[in-house]
């Protein structure tokens, strides 16, 4: 793996119905989906948002948040957090029980974060782009879409050139109320890889932000990526799921030990495999990781169902390249990355929120 890396991008859509915990009791009135399970394993949080109350929702899956349970190994800390109160999965409603360790992220109430919705946003937003009709998409009269960090109208850029989707496996972030997708298509008949963020608001996508790779991007072979396409990202058993607190830290973990290899390694399985562009046969996650890269202007999101966590950051300094990272973590382990980078120098992703 060289000192560089590039990613290749990928849609994440989002909604903006995310609220953070302050302080606070634990919340005990949220809705508690009919069918759903209850995590069972930590004390309560000491700083968690208090959800009111609401409608019930049909299907979620609540947990009582609590700061017990060692999560992960090898290097993610000691004891992480146990599962934190996240949005219900069914049809409406927030959950209850604060996140962990004194305040974080409550349950979005309303019904435009749930899974379904997100879900049906995405496949809307695909289907427009291949017919080249955004009017097929629930797109608001002020969204913003970017291809690449560049603004670009919708209609525009990709809109014009996108074949019918071969790959396509989806991140639901509910807590941010975004999606972020893995796609290849066809463009003017050669496939390219590229990852689709989109953010929900009010029922509309208010942001479209596309990170496209293609031939003569980093290591870049969209063949690659196809042959991993029978690696779902379907809904984990809860007992094998990973609280959301620590699958943001996947990503972090992994470019830090890029920049010093003397922080701790994340906790990758002992067959856990990297995809790189495509471009040849998946490597160990352990094997070829440079030390002294600086990667900055990281954007995480997660989907604790799915295992899922992805970042968007500028790989290798002030003057990088345009990275996408995915990590699919099951029982506290990292399965697979997948890395697409632009090949080209940015010093920004295009779009605020950025962390060290």
């Amino acid at each position: 793996m060289r000192s560089r890396l590039v990613f290749v991008s990928l849609a994440v859509v989002a909604a903006s119905c995310s609220s953070n915990g302050g302080g606070g009791s634990p919340g005990t009135g949220g809705t508690v989906g009919s069918g759903g399970t209850r995590a069972t394993g930590g004390a309560p949080a000491t700083g968690g948002v208090t959800a009111t109350g609401g409608a019930t929702a049909t299907g979620g899956v609540t947990s009582t948040g609590g700061t017990g349970g060692s999560i992960a190994t090898g290097g993610v800390g000691g004891g992480q957090a146990g599962a934190a109160g996240g949005p219900a999965v069914g049809s409406g409603g927030g959950s209850g029980g604060g996140a962990p360790g004194g305040g974080g992220s409550a349950g979005a109430a309303g019904g435009d974060c749930t899974r379904a919705d997100l879900q049906a946003a995405v496949n809307a937003y695909l289907a427009a782009l291949v017919a080249h009709d955004p009017t097929m998409a629930p797109l608001a009269d002020s969204v913003r879409y970017t291809e690449n960090t560049k603004d670009v109208n919708i209609g525009d850029g990709l809109w014009k050139t996108a074949g019918a989707v071969s790959l396509q496996r989806d991140l639901l972030d509910t807590v941010q109320c975004m999606t972020v997708t893995q796609v290849v298509l066809p463009e003017s008949g050669t496939n390219i890889v590229f990852t689709q963020r989109l953010k929900l608001d009010g029922g509309k996508i208010t942001e479209s932000e596309a990170i496209i790779t293609r031939p003569g991007d980093w290591n870049f072979d969209a063949q690659g990526y196809l042959n991993t396409k029978s690696k779902t990202w379907d809904i984990l058993p809860a007992n094998q799921q990973t609280p959301r607190d620590v699958l943001i830290t996947m990503p972090k973990l992994y470019w830090d030990y890029f920049l010093d290899n003397t922080t701790p390694m994340p906790p990758f399985a002992s067959d856990c495999t990297r995809v790189e562009g495509g471009k040849g046969s998946p490597v160990p996650c352990t094997t070829g990781i440079p030390s002294g890269v600086t990667i900055s202007d990281r954007r995480y999101w997660a989907d604790e169902q799915e295992g899922v966590a992805a970042g968007v950051s500028i790989f290798g300094g002030s003057s990088g390249l345009l990275d996408v990272h995915y990590f699919r973590t099951i029982s506290g382990k990292i399965e697979n990355v997948y890395a697409m980078t632009v090949n080209t120098s940015y010093t920004a992703t295009g779009w605020p929120g950025g962390t060290p």
